[in-house]
């Protein structure tokens, strides 16, 4: 039962995973939606929205801009809530171990979107002969980055349910825990510093604009 709803959460990760860049932009692959989701569906909608929310906080701070990739936030929300419910029954590590896998979820998101760029020929190639087939190329690249996101979700989370059978995360609850508990405070100075700056900046260039007019 408990892998089954590893498995079952973990598509659902990759399939609502795909509203963050391939299909709908709903705002439903979020991590503070989907902390409450993958919370409901194992039990712990509380601890899933607490992790979904902080997660979110953490990776504000991170701009796609240029051919950087920034960590993915459903699939650590997602793995956050998993490893919650299946392996630590720990907060604090659980939340940890998911932003962490979250920052190497955008590894792989760069190995497919290298993978995705060398369709562009057969593509090319396709429209030239006028036999392009839009539906398939679409179909193929939702297919190939939902399974990749619901596999890395199941692996990650399978790995330490199984590795809870050998090693006793108790051990470090005291030094998570610690940390988990400053968490909330360093995210929101960092929010305040940034909007502190991000104002300070406008009022600025207000000003440079209003000595430009006279």
């Amino acid at each position: 039962m408990e892998i089954t709803r590893i498995i079952i959460s973990g598509f659902i990760g990759g399939i609502f995973h795909l509203d963050n860049v391939q299909f709908g932009q709903f705002f439903l692959s979020r991590p503070s939606f989907m902390g409450i989701l993958i919370g409901c569906l194992n039990g712990c909608p509380v601890e899933g929205a607490v992790m979904g929310i902080l997660i979110e906080l953490i990776y504000s701070d991170f701009l796609p801009l240029g051919g950087s990739v920034s960590p993915n936030g459903s699939v650590a929300a997602s793995c956050a809530v998993l490893l919650y419910a299946h392996s630590f029954q720990n907060v604090s590590l659980a939340f940890f171990v998911a932003v962490f896998a979250g920052a190497l979820y955008s590894k792989v998101e760069f190995f497919l979107r290298k993978k995705r760029s060398a369709w562009n020929a057969e593509m090319e190639m396709e429209i030239n002969e006028n036999r392009f087939k839009i539906n398939y190329w679409i179909m193929k690249a939702l297919m190939m980055e939902g399974a990749a996101a619901a596999g890395f979700i199941i692996a990650v989370s399978l790995v330490f349910n199984v590795a809870g059978k050998i090693c006793n995360y108790a051990t470090v609850f005291p030094v998570t825990d610690l940390a988990f508990s400053l968490v909330p405070w360093i995210v929101l100075t960092a929010l305040i510093l940034k909007f502190r700056r991000q104002v300070m900046g406008c009022k600025l260039r207000k000003s440079q604009e209003t000595v430009k007019n006279k």
